[in-house]
């Protein structure tokens, strides 16, 4: 995860100290009902100790409601290297699921090898999920969703669902097969809330089957 909006970058003796700006705040908190609903319950959180992504950190573990708090990691610092975070995950060995809060252009990179992808677009507050069938280490990788922060909502706005993670990670041609997908299963449940309503006015008894949703494959 890619630290929160902390304003511009103005030179090297500011990087350090820069902090959330309140529209960065606004987000990672919009960000929380959309975090949990993709079920995002990381078992450690590892985290650069730079104020911007240490409490971009803490904001994530309030938001989902972790038990346990961010770990501050000095090998997350701006710079950070695969080399210096497979160890830092490897010092927490029961954790299945790791997550690493810190900086661009590192995590892209560490996501690119790991994953062999030619290029990541990490932006502030955004999150890439790696999976590994093993031991993670460089190309054994795959990229199973990136989460934009165009994504997040205003608090109590509408509800965004794992679908529109996976979309992200799609090519054009990908996005509208997936559009069609979504489009085809809103229309059968709009089918079945007519039927159903339907069922209830005339009151009579609506046996719906696979069969007769689908047809008999003639």
């Amino acid at each position: 995860m890619r630290h929160g909006d902390a304003g511009p970058y103005v030179g090297a003796t500011d990087d350090d100290e820069r902090q959330l700006t309140s529209e960065g705040m606004a987000a990672l908190t919009a960000a929380a009902p959309l975090w949990r609903n993709l079920n995002l319950r990381p078992d450690v959180v590892l985290t650069s100790p730079l104020p911007r992504a240490r409490d971009t950190a803490g904001m994530l573990v309030a938001g989902v409601d972790l038990p346990k708090p961010a770990i501050e990691d000095e090998r997350l610092r701006p710079g950070a290297e695969w080399d210096g975070m497979a160890p830092a995950m490897a010092a927490h060995l029961d954790a299945r699921r790791v997550m690493f809060v810190g900086h661009q252009p590192d995590l892209s990179r560490a996501v690119s090898l790991l994953t062999g992808a030619k290029s990541i677009r990490l932006r502030t507050g955004g999150i890439a999920c790696v999976e590994f069938p093993g031991i993670p280490e460089p190309g054994a990788g795959e990229l199973a969703w990136l989460l934009d922060p165009d994504l997040y909502t205003p608090a109590g706005g509408g509800q965004v669902t794992r679908i529109a993670a996976y979309a992200l990670c799609l090519d054009d041609e990908g996005r509208m097969m997936l559009g069609h997908v979504a489009g085809g299963a809103r229309r059968l449940q709009a089918l079945i809330d007519g039927l159903l309503s339907y069922a209830r006015v005339k009151n009579v008894n609506v046996n719906l089957t696979a069969s007769a949703l689908w047809g008999t494959g003639h």
